[in-house]
């Protein structure tokens, strides 16, 4: 039975990939202005996963996801979806209530998830590109808690991202780089591969 499970994706999912399904969970909470102990639970228990030397897959075939620091019964309901299908559907529900695009704003430097929230929320704005017309145009400035020099740092903060060529944070490039190694691992030929990148 567990092989069979373990088959769902066709191939094993990493430790890397279910931490950075936890951690999108946990920003798209916090973006939903979900704060505290709930918080708190997923990205303690992203890092628990990440940091766990074992394969959470295998201690799923063995039904020991318990064993893992910070897995009860409601995170490793959502572990055994991840590990059979990619995701799982509290991360889809989220991911249908709040557009990527949203969360890739926090990319920008000083653009946390309350800001993100409130100019999505308040302004409609839910890009880079909105978010910079936002800026310019004073609509940002004009929302309570951010002001003019607040506006500049954003602006300061898209250019700063531009410059960076579209560089991805390590959370969602880890996963699909891990997938990539593995992938190339199998063809005939192959020694070694490694992902590797600038920090």
């Amino acid at each position: 039975m567990g092989e069979e499970k373990a088959q769902g994706l066709g191939r094993l999912v990493t430790n890397s990939e279910i931490a950075a399904c936890f951690l999108e969970m946990a920003a798209l909470l916090e973006l939903k202005g979900i704060e505290g102990f709930k918080l708190r639970a997923y990205l303690r228990a992203a890092q628990s996963i990440e940091s766990h030397p074992e394969p959470l897959a295998d201690l799923w075939q063995r039904g020991k996801l318990r064993d893992v620091r910070g897995v009860g019964e409601a995170f490793e309901l959502k572990i055994e979806a991840i590990i059979a299908t990619g995701t799982c559907p509290q991360l889809e529900e989220l991911r249908k209530a709040i557009p990527q695009t949203v969360l890739g704003m926090m990319r920008i430097p000083g653009v946390g998830p309350k800001t993100a929230a409130l100019v999505w929320r308040e302004l409609g704005v839910s890009t880079l590109e909105e978010l910079e017309q936002a800026a310019n145009d004073g609509r940002l400035a004009g929302l309570r808690g951010l002001g003019p020099k607040r506006a500049e740092a954003v602006l300061a903060g898209i250019a700063s991202v531009r410059s960076w060529g579209g560089r991805v944070p390590i959370a969602h490039a880890k996963p699909l780089a891990d997938a990539i190694v593995r992938e190339l691992a199998t063809y005939p030929g192959v020694v070694g591969v490694q992902a590797a990148g600038s920090p």
